[in-house]
């Protein structure tokens, strides 16, 4: 059985400031992320707009993640001898249609449990963003196991996939109020920029995109200095 789970959240700061705080949420000094033990970009690239070549590309990011967890105490340790996991990140902006699309489900431990989390930040006009999640969680502890051990391996995957939804919503909660830190920073820094005071620490991190030059691993659309004018999402 899989189990879904979704939530919606909205923040009256713009798809730029939001969509900039999504790639910085697992950056210092957030206290909601001790859980990330590493963040490494596999790839970063800009591909042409599907409506028009003259629009802004999309931008493509894709992030290994390491996570720290807990184990329960009736977990299959000859499955899950660890708490870590991998999971993998696979994300797309669109500056036109001010989107960000996102992928994430973990590599590992996936002859217990898959989740798989997708994200959608949509711009509001100038007037706020919108920050949707989903997640679907499916057991698939014990293979296509039948007969006499059936009974059995249904009520353990009934277990594992109401345990991880549970995790899934604590977790949540902690990855919304580091979001909303990010958020609080990056208009702290603003309007330092706008006032010519001292701007608030914040570790603009290589993880996050660099908005202002073409990704070296971009495509042939990222050839112009600046595509489709994105600098100018975060001038003060």
């Amino acid at each position: 059985m899989v189990k879904f789970f979704s939530t919606s959240t909205y923040y009256p700061d713009s798809f730029p400031t939001c969509a900039l705080a999504f790639f910085l949420r697992y950056t210092p000094p957030s206290p909601f992320t001790s859980h990330i033990l590493s963040v490494d970009v596999l790839s970063r690239s800009l591909h042409p707009h599907p409506l028009h070549p003259s629009l802004p590309p999309i931008l493509h990011t894709t992030r290994l993640i390491l996570k720290r967890g807990n184990l329960p105490s009736w977990a299959p340790r000859s499955l899950m001898s660890r708490s870590e996991s991998w999971t993998l990140e696979e994300s797309a902006v669109d500056v036109h249609g001010q989107v960000l699309r996102s992928r994430t489900s973990n590599i590992d431990h996936t002859r217990v449990m898959r989740v798989v989390e997708s994200v959608d930040l949509r711009g509001e006009g100038g007037e706020g963003t919108t920050h949707e999640t989903r997640a679907k969680v499916l057991s698939t502890f014990g293979g296509a196991q039948l007969g006499l051990l059936g009974f059995g391996v249904g009520a353990m995957r009934k277990k594992v996939e109401n345990w991880a939804v549970g995790r899934f919503r604590k977790n949540l909660e902690r990855s919304r109020n580091g979001f909303s830190l990010i958020l609080s920073l990056l208009r702290s820094h603003r309007a330092a920029l706008i006032s010519g005071a001292p701007a608030p620490l914040l570790a603009l991190s290589s993880d996050a995109p660099d908005f202002s030059t073409p990704s070296p691993a971009s495509s042939s659309a990222s050839s112009d200095a600046d595509p489709g004018g994105i600098g100018r999402w975060f001038a003060p």
